[in-house]
C-alpha cells in the first residue's frame, strides 16, 4: 500500500473483523511483518519506537508470568510454602512497579505525539481484560498534568 499521510494516526490492522495489531500511519515506508510467532511493523519512528514499547512490555508481561511456574518449581523442590509465597510477592511486585513505571514513562515521553495518549488508551482498554486495574489508577490522567480547572456556570476553564 503506498500514500502520503497529511497528518500522523494510530490505527488498527485488521484481518477480517479482528483487530490483529496497532500501527502508526505517518509519512515513510511501513514495513508490516505477520507471521506466526510475530506481528511488527518498523521502518518509520513512530512505529519503530511503537513496537520497542510493546517488546520490553511483553518482556516484562513474561517475567511476571514465570512467577507461578517459578513458585510450583519451589514448591515441588520442597521449600517452605510461605518463604515461597513471600520472596515470589516481593520479585511480583518489583517487576509490575518497574512494568508500571516504564509504561507511564513511555506515555509521558510521548504525550505530544500520537504514541502518548494512544498507549494511554490501549493500556486503559485492557483493565477489563486483564485486571490490571492498578495500571490505569497509577496511569490516571490528574497524575500527568498539573493544569487547575475552574468551573463556572456550564462549562471548565483553565482560567480563574
Amino acid at each position: 500500500m503506498k500514500g502520503r499521510a497529511d497528518s500522523v494516526m494510530m490505527v488498527t490492522l485488521y484481518m477480517d473483523h479482528e483487530g490483529i495489531m496497532p500501527l502508526v500511519l505517518e509519512d515513510g515506508k511501513i514495513v508490516v511483518s505477520i507471521s506466526n510467532t510475530q506481528l511488527i511493523a518498523k521502518g518509520t519512528p513512530l512505529n519503530d519506537k511503537l513496537y520497542e514499547f510493546i517488546d520490553k512490555r511483553n518482556s516484562l508481561e513474561v517475567k511476571i508470568e514465570e512467577l507461578e511456574r517459578k513458585e510450583a518449581r519451589m514448591v515441588l523442590d520442597g521449600a517452605n510454602l510461605d518463604d515461597v509465597h513471600g520472596q515470589l510477592a516481593k520479585e511480583g511486585e518489583a517487576l509490575v512497579k518497574e512494568m508500571n513505571d516504564y509504561v507511564r514513562q513511555f506515555i509521558v515521553d510521548n504525550f505530544e505525539n500520537v504514541l502518548g495518549p494512544s498507549v494511554f488508551m490501549m493500556m486503559c482498554s485492557t483493565i477489563f481484560r486483564h485486571s490490571r486495574l492498578s495500571l490505569c489508577l497509577y496511569l490516571s490522567w490528574s497524575s500527568f498534568f498539573t493544569i487547575p480547572l475552574y468551573f463556572s456556570g456550564n462549562a471548565l476553564s483553565t482560567a480563574a
